[in-house]
């Protein structure tokens, strides 16, 4: 993870980001070292534009959470005049190797933005929920679009199941819920 905020663990700041990623890769081939950046909100673009040069570099996945709430697309248009799969796209960050948590408010210019990049979105329903976050995955755009899409449970932080199959059934009834009819997904 690669976090920028006062109370970061030195293992989380962005100039660990290259060393953890050497680390990861002696453990053998079955660990696939990924970059964490956690959020556009807690990871500025200096840092940003540094870790999309180092998945490039080591042809490594960048794993993000993006979009996860309105009001983080209306903070990142308000300081990068762009909205958040743009924003990433415009520092080199929205790649075939990026893997995009949540996706909640991505609008349909940024679903097609995130196919045409090839990265992939993971919806993670559980939290979502929990944190009340006002909106749901747009699964029906986000496939009309051709995007990637996987099912994540955010972590045992997220207090939701770990157990993907219990997720899997969520993101299913979530989708049929909002979308009015069960075959949604």
């Amino acid at each position: 993870v690669v976090l920028e905020i006062p109370d970061a663990p030195a293992d989380a700041r962005p100039e660990a980001a290259e060393e953890g990623i050497l680390r990861l890769g002696e453990v053998g081939s079955l660990v696939t070292p990924c970059f964490g950046p956690h959020a556009i909100y807690t990871v500025g673009e200096a840092s940003l534009r540094h870790v999309a040069e180092l998945s490039d570099r080591y042809d490594a996945p960048v794993h993000i959470h993006l979009a996860e709430t309105a009001g983080e697309v209306d903070d990142c248009v308000r300081e990068h005049g762009l909205r958040p799969a743009a924003y990433l796209d415009s520092i080199g960050l929205l790649t075939e190797r990026t893997v995009l948590a949540h996706g909640v408010f991505l609008d349909d210019a940024e679903l097609e933005l995130v196919a045409a990049r090839g990265a992939t979105l993971v919806t993670c329903p559980f939290s979502n929920m929990k944190l009340a976050v006002g909106g749901a995955f747009r699964y029906p755009a986000a496939h009309a679009a051709g995007c990637a899409i996987g099912i994540g449970t955010d972590g045992a932080a997220s207090w939701g199941p770990l157990d993907i199959f219990q997720v899997a059934h969520m993101a299913r009834v979530g989708q049929q819920a909002v979308n009015g009819t069960p075959f949604a997904y």
